[in-house]
């Protein structure tokens, strides 16, 4: 409230005595008068743990594959519709003779 603007889309990590885990999406906003001071705030909250669960699963299998990838000794690469290079690995990287990626 001290600056005026609001708190928006937050996310609040939560605790539990149990030892579980919580995540919500906390929106805040700023209640004025009809003069525009401000009188308060007033908040919206949505249970993500679901969300954060995925997006925490998705990273891991994401991170699985990639050291699969490094690691083989086989040639592995993608290419975009333009036929660019999005994906290597350093088996193929070096066929090409190429350092590193960037």
């Amino acid at each position: 409230m001290r600056t005026g603007e609001p708190q928006i889309n937050v996310e609040t990590k939560r605790e539990h005595a149990d030892g579980s885990v919580t995540w919500d999406l906390v929106t805040k906003m700023l209640l004025r008068d009809p003069a525009g001071n401000i009188m308060g705030t007033f908040g919206v909250t949505h249970d993500i743990t679901q969300r954060k669960q995925a997006d925490e699963a998705l990273a891991k299998e994401r991170n699985l594959l990639r050291t699969v990838i490094d690691n083989l000794p086989d040639r592995i690469y993608a290419k975009d519709t333009e036929c660019r290079f999005i994906l290597n690995n350093p088996a193929h990287l070096q066929a090409l003779g190429a350092k590193n990626t960037g």
